[in-house]
């Protein structure tokens, strides 16, 4: 087993501890906390928020965009249909996701596929500002824990 492969068990038995094997085994999904703490910064309603998870779940390779079917987001969120469109035409015009149309072999439409490059685009920032106050804050909890002038330490007492 690879050292990759050895992290990703050992991680997929820390969340199963968490959640229980049960519920783990059932799937989980990986997304990043910046756009749950910018949701608001975002323009992104409780109601999208919930639809783009449910996109997400089904987002598993960068170049494989996901194709989920609106009847079964509403369904799973106990929405109606037109709720789930709602919600994606206003990220797509907030420019967070773009909708690409399928078609079937005969001609007819199918599930669209969407693209978050736009999401990920508009998270970038917010990641970076968040990376560069964690990096300050650390580098002040250090410096308030170096000594100070020729002070080498703690030293022994007698």
């Amino acid at each position: 087993m690879t050292a990759t492969r050895e992290k990703s068990q050992d991680e997929i038995k820390v969340n199963e501890k968490k959640w229980g094997k049960p519920t783990v085994e059932n799937g989980w999904t990986l997304l990043p906390n910046i756009l749950l703490e910018r949701q608001a910064v975002l323009g992104v309603t409780p109601t999208e928020m919930n639809v783009l998870l449910h996109i997400l779940k089904h987002w598993w390779q960068a170049d494989s965009l996901p194709f989920p079917e609106m009847n079964t987001i509403a369904a799973a969120m106990g929405v109606s249909r037109s709720t789930v469109q709602r919600s994606i035409r206003n990220m797509e015009n907030a420019g967070l996701l773009q909708r690409i149309e399928r078609k079937s072999a005969n001609g007819g439409n199918t599930s669209n596929m969407y693209d978050f490059s736009g999401l990920v685009k508009h998270l970038k920032p917010y990641a970076a500002d968040e990376l560069k106050k964690k990096k300050a804050a650390k580098a002040e909890k250090a410096k308030r824990l170096t000594p100070k002038g020729n002070n080498p330490g703690l030293k022994v007492v007698k």
